[in-house]
């Protein structure tokens, strides 16, 4: 991170033009055991607030098929810091916002100390938004690009959300799998939880499934349960006959 004493300190809710044709946004917090698990992600949006399908960057999804946002990955020192790179000339027309998300997934924020979101551009003064006053929050919306008659400006946000980064997800439309704690900690390396599956591919795989003409049909291919199936109907239909052979011979 550059260290510039000018650079510009906007207070949540400010927005500040942003120079440049590329822009590196850190997010960078106080090393502790207890916040090592902070992740930094990317959400780009439409005109409708929306996220489409592969829009959403992060640490399984480094990089827009665009090329215009990437994911580099995190750097230890006496602060933690990960980055996002953003290419303006490979923004996407239709995307108008680039939200920048913190999400912990272990406890909350109001134990992390000095976080801050800074904004790096290549011979232009650095932007350092200072975000404070976190709580029960588990996810931050850190900051946002937006665009304004085809120029960049920055918001400093820092909004919470107690909900974690699937409220945010959610919120921008989003579908997020309520997976039990357990679950996701088994199926993600270093206890981070998976991104889900797009809604898409799910509703096309059960769009595929046939019906089955008879609950027995998915057994057809196990000949052990189709032997006890068909002893079982057999003796049902002994038993029938016999309850019938003795019920006659009484009559007569």
């Amino acid at each position: 991170m550059k260290g510039n004493s000018q650079m510009p300190t906007p207070a949540k809710g400010a927005s500040i033009p942003v120079n440049g044709q590329s822009v590196e946004a850190v997010l960078s917090w106080e090393t502790s055991v207890a916040n090592d698990s902070i992740d930094i992600s990317a959400l780009l949006l439409t005109e409708s607030g929306r996220v489409r399908d592969d829009d959403f960057i992060f640490y399984n999804q480094p990089q827009h098929r665009s090329g215009a946002v990437a994911h580099p990955g995190r750097v230890t020192n006496a602060r933690v810091a990960e980055t996002l790179d953003v290419q303006f000339n490979k923004i996407e027309p239709e995307m108008t916002r680039i939200l920048f998300v913190a999400s912990i997934h272990q406890g909350d924020f109001s134990g992390v100390r000095n976080i801050r979101l800074d904004l790096e551009s290549p011979g232009v003064d650095s932007i350092a938004f200072l975000i404070e006053g976190c709580t029960t929050e588990a996810a931050l919306v850190s900051g946002e690009l937006y665009r304004r008659a085809d120029r960049w400006k920055f918001r400093a946000v820092g909004q919470g959300y107690d909900t974690g980064l699937a409220g945010i997800a959610t919120n921008f439309g989003i579908t997020v799998d309520e997976d039990p704690p357990e679950t996701r900690a088994a199926r993600a390396p270093g206890g981070r939880h998976e991104w889900p599956a797009d809604v898409a591919s799910r509703k096309a795989q059960f769009e595929s499934i046939q019906p089955l003409s008879s609950p027995f049909d998915q057994f057809n291919d196990n000949a052990e349960f189709a032997a006890v199936a068909i002893a079982k109907e057999f003796t049902k239909m002994w038993a029938a006959q016999s309850i019938a052979m003795s019920w006659a011979a009484g009559v007569g």
